[in-house]
C-alpha cells in the first residue's frame, strides 16, 4: 500500500485533466483461449487492486476532469461493482456518457441503477446478437464534480 501513496505524492493531487485507468485484470475477455490456468483466487484478487489504481487517479485527478475506467475483463467484479464502488466511495465523481456509442449496456448488480447500466459500455463478442468479432471488454467515463474528501 505505501508504493500507491508515493505514487500520488510523486504527482501531486489534482494535476491531470485526463486520467485513463486500464489497470491489470484478469484478461477473461481475451480470445482466442482455449485455455486459462488462472486459479480462481487469483481472479478474485483482481478488483481489490485495481481499486488501488482507480483511487489514486480520482485524488490526482482536476475538478472538471475526466476519467475512463477499462479492462478486457469479463466478470462484473472487475467491472460494473468498480463502478459502483466509485459513486458510492467517491460522491464527486459524476458516471457520464461515453461517446461514440459502440457497447451495450452494463450487466445488472446491486448498487448500479438502470440510468448508470445504460452510460457504461460493455463489449462482447455477441453483441446484440451481432458477431462483432471482439474481444469482451468494459468502458465507464466519469467527469469530477469538485475536490476530493479524501
Amino acid at each position: 500500500k505505501q508504493w500507491y501513496q508515493r505514487r500520488v505524492r510523486a504527482f501531486g493531487r489534482e494535476v491531470f485533466d485526463r486520467i485513463l485507468v486500464d489497470p491489470p485484470c484478469s484478461a477473461l475477455g481475451q480470445r482466442p483461449q482455449l485455455s486459462n490456468q488462472c486459479r480462481i483466487s487469483e481472479i478474485s484478487s483482481y478488483p481489490a487492486y485495481q481499486w488501488c489504481f482507480v483511487a489514486d487517479a480520482i485524488k490526482m485527478l482536476r475538478v472538471g476532469g475526466t476519467l475512463v475506467y477499462s479492462t478486457c475483463s469479463f466478470p462484473v467484479q472487475e467491472n460494473e461493482m468498480i463502478v459502483v464502488r466509485i459513486l458510492e466511495t467517491f460522491p464527486e465523481m459524476e458516471l457520464v456518457a461515453a461517446e461514440p456509442r459502440l457497447g451495450g449496456p452494463g450487466f445488472p448488480v446491486k448498487g448500479l441503477i438502470e440510468e448508470h447500466a445504460s452510460l457504461v459500455q460493455r463489449f462482447t463478442p455477441q453483441h446484440g446478437g451481432v458477431d462483432v468479432d471482439t474481444i469482451g471488454f468494459f468502458i465507464a467515463k466519469f467527469k469530477k464534480l469538485r475536490q476530493s474528501g479524501l
